[in-house]
């Protein structure tokens, strides 16, 4: 992992690192009727997940001073929609590496992209959440051919 961390550093530049240092933990979008909240792991950190099974308690203290119609997240990759007193909590999931939990424990990557679609009309909100499969064996030879560090051990979980 130590390995893949300092091969992934290596391939970003000054230039990258400002851009990237540039990001606001949170993005707000007010538009009219419609109000939406971003961030990457929580409004208060970009490593805590939101998880679906948290308590209601739990989201209120997340969400404490925060009020959006919607809330979307990552960092779990996993997607998910869950009603939080009047506004809907979102995950899109993952474009690049989706994964889910197997009945035996292992955790797999599907070979599909995850994201989210929100869509308003009047006071009406809908979210979709797409998947887009794409090729294993394409997968395979853009790691293979990448120079990532023991891509083989990297694509074992891919399904």
């Amino acid at each position: 992992m130590a390995a893949l961390h300092d091969w992934t550093a290596s391939k970003i530049d000054a230039t990258d690192r400002k851009y990237l240092a540039g990001f606001k933990p949170t993005v707000e979008i007010n538009g009219g009727r419609h109000s939406l909240l971003c961030y990457h792991g929580s409004p208060r950190s970009n490593i805590e997940q939101v998880l679906p099974t948290a308590s209601a308690e739990e989201l209120g203290k997340i969400f404490e001073g925060k009020h959006a119609q919607a809330y979307a997240g990552g960092h779990t990759h996993s997607q998910m929609v869950r009603k939080f007193g009047t506004s809907l909590i979102i995950n899109p999931g993952s474009v690049g590496l989706p994964f889910y939990e197997a009945a035996d424990g292992r955790v797999m990557n599907p070979v599909w992209a995850e994201y989210a679609v929100l869509t308003t009309s009047g006071d009406d909100l809908r979210v979709e959440l797409r998947r887009e499969r794409y090729s294993k064996h394409d997968l395979k030879v853009a790691v293979t051919r990448s120079g990532m560090p023991d891509p083989e051990w990297w694509l074992r979980d891919w399904i």
